[in-house]
């Protein structure tokens, strides 16, 4: 069966603010959605925050860096 993911993304505010204004992180990733869903844990996918000077430019540069590892989970 091929694996199939679901993620979500999660946005914040940086606290105090600097150059970058926003961080994403991973809220979820979840193999195998519907049939029989497994929370992939931090230790397997291993993605850090990332921020960016707005909230579309932090949540695109993580969301790049999910693509590319559920990519190379199904080489």
């Amino acid at each position: 069966m091929t694996d199939i993911f679901v993620y979500e993304i999660i946005t914040l505010k940086a606290e105090p603010s600097s150059d970058y204004r926003f961080i994403a992180r991973v809220g979820s990733i979840t193999r195998n959605w519907g049939d029989k869903p497994e929370i992939v844990l931090w230790y397997e996918h291993q993605l850090s925050e990332v921020w960016g000077m707005t909230e579309e430019e932090a949540y695109n540069k993580l969301e790049n860096m999910i693509k590319d590892w559920i990519a190379k989970q199904k080489q």
